[in-house]
């Protein structure tokens, strides 16, 4: 038996049972149909893509608040078959033409995240690893022309020449081509995908590579291979928003100088994977790997008044609780020894691989409470769906935008050496079962397991100047966004005191005043300081 699948009926046990469930109601079928779980809010969802399979998409679909399955046939549906790979039939998402009310939009992931309103991107290529969708192109022109977003043609040619954006859609080897056989819960990780990198960088051209090899959900070499050829493609980042236990032997040799690779970090919290092999528990690989930018998920929440708060991402296992954790199988790169000999206990109890480096929006609380984050995918329907999967290509469209895509892949240590250009997201965990004895899994000051070192910040991004991409020197000069606070005295400025004029000049053009961060997410409360580093 394979690698990647010889373990998996242990991980299905823990997806249906264990810490990860949650008690259904008396009056509920009992169980609940597979892929569909109860939180403790009340409110139901329902995975994307097998979770039964070794290793699966990183987001889930947020079911209307109406939602019944006492109404769902009580007869076994049949699941339909895609290269060997099992779909899981789709309950509905939002009726109608629109998107779910109070769900995040394009114009969300701007102002929580002060994006300037120029862009260095000018068609330069953000690669998502996904797979088959015959419909992901349709899809995603109608997410674009829902928010007012230029439309993005298809690459002349098939392919993307990384200055004009368009589209492009290509198989594992690098061939322009699309698959007609659909898997219903794989098309809207592929939408999800599509359609946050695009919020986060509309004049980015898109490449989705399909894993069309995968036979029993994506292993490792399918990873490494359609990263590759994204890499020879052009593109400047990647996007993987999938996820597979560490077992030993896992590949790196994913980011190249010029290629920036960012994976979803997971969906089930703290050590989020169970390992029989190890006896224990792992984080999510490829995110663990230590040449990618592991990325962690936020609970987004609009305070009013144009301002946003964020907090760890944790609504309890069953409905999703952003992943972490110390790698069992690699050791801590140079980029976080050499943060943590400046900022001593840093990584508390791992002395390995700490798995998640930044974070973005993985959840979104509107006016009226969660309403998750808007989606359209091949099932002709709006959803909102949640999820690292979608923290991830958030991330690796923001840094595209911001022109820094190129910098950070030729020294992943940027955002530690320029931790004050992130805003610091300080409450929240992600616990769900497995005990944590410190910072790995509970956010505070500066770098933490759950949120890494925050969520970006354009404005005080821009004002960073690399130095000397390809140098890989892990210093930046300008904007004053490297990490030298000084701890005595603190130094950090309250929202809206004094700045130099360069600063309060992009700040004042982005709206970055807006962002206010380390709130709670259902009862915010408003800081008037940021946090000090």
């Amino acid at each position: 038996m394979s690698r990647s699948t010889r373990w998996w009926p242990a991980l299905a046990a823990l997806s249906l049972a264990g810490p990860f469930e949650s008690p259904a109601r008396a009056s509920e079928p009992d169980p609940l149909p597979p892929g569909i779980h109860l939180g403790s809010s009340g409110r139901y969802t329902q995975d994307i893509c097998d979770h039964s399979l070794p290793s699966y998409c990183l987001s889930r679909r947020l079911l209307p608040a109406n939602f019944d399955p006492r109404l769902l046939p009580r007869a076994p549906r049949p699941r339909p078959q895609f290269g060997g790979m099992f779909c899981v039939p789709m309950q509905s998402g939002q009726a109608g033409t629109s998107p779910p009310p109070g769900s995040m939009t394009p114009a969300d992931v701007v102002a929580a995240y002060a994006l300037p309103a120029s862009s260095a991107a000018h068609g330069q290529i953000v690669a998502v690893i996904d797979m088959p969708d015959s419909a992901a192109f349709a899809d995603l022109a109608k997410y674009r022309a829902a928010f007012d977003l230029p439309a993005l043609p298809q690459c002349a040619g098939g392919l993307p020449d990384g200055k004009t954006p368009c589209f492009a859609q290509v198989d594992a080897t690098g061939t322009p081509s699309f698959t007609s056989l659909d898997c219903p819960s794989t098309d809207p990780e592929t939408g999800l995908d599509m359609e946050m990198v695009s919020a986060a960088c509309p004049d980015c051209s898109i490449l989705v590579v399909q894993m069309t090899n995968a036979t029993s959900g994506p292993a490792d070499q399918d990873f490494i291979q359609a990263v590759h050829t994204a890499a020879q493609l052009g593109a400047v980042a990647t996007s993987i928003s999938f996820g597979i236990p560490e077992q030993g032997g896992e590949p790196t040799g994913y980011t190249t100088p010029g290629h920036l690779v960012v994976a979803a970090s997971g969906d089930y919290g703290y050590l989020n994977f169970l390992v029989p092999q190890i006896g224990g528990h792992s984080p999510s690989y490829p995110a663990s790997a230590p040449d990618v930018l592991g990325v962690g998920g936020t609970a987004l929440a609009t305070l009013g008044g144009g301002s946003y708060g964020e907090s760890v991402w944790n609504d309890g296992a069953m409905l999703g609780a952003t992943g972490s954790g110390c790698s069992t199988e690699f050791p801590m790169p140079a980029f976080q020894t050499s943060f943590l000999a400046s900022h001593a206990g840093a990584f508390g109890a791992c002395t390995q691989r700490d798995s998640v480096d930044v974070s973005a929006a993985g959840n979104f609380s509107g006016p009226q409470g969660e309403a998750g984050i808007a989606e359209f995918d091949a099932q002709d329907q709006w959803s909102s769906v949640i999820g690292t999967s979608a923290s991830s290509p958030i991330v690796a469209g923001i840094f595209t935008r911001l022109g820094l895509a190129d910098a950070i892949s030729r020294d992943l240590g940027f955002p530690y050496t320029n931790i004050a250009a992130f805003n610091d997201v300080t409450e929240g965990n992600n616990l769900v079962g497995n005990s944590c004895p410190d910072m790995n899994c509970t956010a505070g000051i500066g770098w933490d397991g759950p949120t890494g070192v925050g969520t970006p910040n354009g404005a005080k991004l821009a004002l960073v100047v690399p130095s000397g991409s390809g140098s890989g020197s892990g210093s930046s000069s300008g904007g004053g966004a490297s990490d030298t606070t000084a701890k005595a005295g603190c130094g950090c400025a309250a929202i809206g005191a004094a700045r130099s004029p360069l600063e309060a000049l992009a700040l004042l053009a982005v709206g970055a005043g807006a962002v206010v961060v380390g709130r709670r997410r259902r009862a915010p409360r408003v800081s008037s300081r940021r946090s000090c580093r």
